[in-house]
């Protein structure tokens, strides 16, 4: 299986692709990283990796990188988008519109942009599986001074619902993966970047349609979206306050 994973070389995206390397899978990764970057070099010294260097927030980037690897999209089975970004675009009271673009771009537009690419190909072979990496405050917009992210999200998933259900007979699979809070180590709301590679990785196998993790924290996410907006806003307030 060839796969493309965005936001290679940290966190999830370092930790997912070093988990399917090990395991034999051929990975190419994409970052704003030089490929002499530190963070690479666990990564390069698998000879089952590939890397290349993309900025997702620059559609003349994301062009550039599709047309100089042809070939490559080719051979992709799967691409799990993982890059993301988290600005804070509303900080007391003031909006901004430049930063909530940035982050559309990156956590919307540039999807879309690959997918794209890659449809028509999925599409020929009969078979293909696109990932998306989520959150679970799509559900509800309780992240302190961000207007953008919980909703780049929320659009993120309700696209890849749509592919879903209009290209049903297909074979290509379009998976939402909604998180809680990511971290080195594993706690009750939290999960670490390994456990959260590994739920990944079992996708690869399963026939469904999105997974929510960790339990609890998406419980709560849920139950919030029927809670009243007053109630809601005081949270965010309370947790605001906290920082």
């Amino acid at each position: 299986m060839n796969i493309l994973i965005t936001g290679v070389s940290r966190g999830l995206g370092k930790n997912l692709a070093i988990m399917l390397l090990s395991q034999g899978y051929n990975v190419w990764g994409i970052s704003t990283k030089d490929s002499s970057a530190s963070e690479l070099v666990d990564l390069l010294q698998y000879t089952n990796f590939k890397y290349s260097k993309c900025n997702l927030k620059y559609e003349s980037e994301i062009l550039e990188f599709i047309e100089q690897n042809k070939d490559e999209f080719s051979r992709l089975n799967t691409i799990i988008f993982n890059a993301g970004s988290m600005e804070n675009d509303l900080e007391d009271g003031k909006f901004n519109f430049s930063k909530f673009k940035e982050v559309f771009d990156v956590n919307l537009i540039s999807i879309v942009m690959l997918i794209e690419k890659s449809l028509p190909i999925f599409r020929q072979n009969n078979k293909g599986m696109f990932i998306a990496i989520s959150s679970l405050c799509s559900y509800r917009g309780v992240v302190v001074d961000k207007v953008s992210y919980p909703a780049s999200k929320a659009a993120l998933n309700m696209i890849f619902e749509s592919f879903r259900l209009q290209l049903s007979n297909d074979n290509i699979q379009f998976i939402n993966v909604n998180f809680g809070p990511l971290g080195d180590k594993n706690s009750l709301m939290t999960i670490s970047y390994s456990k959260a590679a590994g739920r990944i990785i079992s996708l690869l196998n399963e026939k469904r349609n999105y997974l929510d993790y960790p339990l609890l924290p998406a419980l709560i996410m849920k139950m919030l979206r029927f809670c009243p907006d007053k109630f809601v806003s005081y949270i965010i307030k309370f947790k605001k306050a906290k920082k």
